[in-house]
This record gives structure tokens, sequence and C-alpha cells, in this order.
């Protein structure tokens, strides 16, 4: 369960790294991912407030649970894989969900 947990970790890494719109923050060593919305072009305040506003659109949805932490002093979401049911098609699901509200978030 636990290299197939590092597995699909690996693919979100992958996804996560194949969008220009997101970085990762961490490396990926076990089954926790962690990256934030970076479109290039905010400052951190605005970076942390669409990283915020992501989460709970998100998670507003009933869909996932996405928690955050701080990484060198930066807002960061965490994606965190934990469930012994959890297969390539729940990450691909909530990795679509991620990017179709990211198309929405906007920093005033």
């Amino acid at each position: 369960m636990v290299r197939e947990h590092i597995r699909l970790a690996l693919i979100l890494k992958q996804w996560i790294n194949d969008d220009p719109r997101f970085e990762l923050m961490a490396p990926v060593d076990f089954s926790l991912v962690c990256f934030r919305y970076n479109p290039k072009n905010m400052s951190e305040q605005q970076l942390d407030t669409s990283n915020k506003r992501l989460i709970e659109s998100v998670n507003q949805t009933g869909k996932t649970l996405l928690t955050h932490t701080k990484l060198k002093g930066r807002y960061v979401i965490r994606f965190c894989i934990g469930q012994r049911t959890t297969r390539e098609e729940h990450i691909r699901r909530i990795w679509n969900l991620i990017t179709e509200k990211t198309e929405k978030i906007l920093v005033k």
C-alpha cells in the first residue's frame, strides 16, 4: 500500500511539473505532495491569497480535503494520499478539480 501511495504521489508530482501554473514546493519522498499555484506574475501576498482561495474552493465541493502549511514562509497546499483504496483515477479526478478551480481564481 505504501509503495502504491508513493507511486501515485510521483504521478501527481509529474502533473504539477507539467503545468506551468503550479510549482512543487518540497521533495516528494512519500505520499505527501506540497505545491502551490504560481502563475509567475503575482507577489508573495497575492500568491498566498490565491492559494488560500484555491483550497477553500476545492474543499467547498466536498469531494476532497486539501490542507496547507507554510514552507520557508510561503503558503503551500498539502495533498496527502493516505486512504488504502486510493487509485490513480481518484488522484486524476482531484487534480482535474484543482486545475478547474484554478481557472476561477482571481486576486484583486
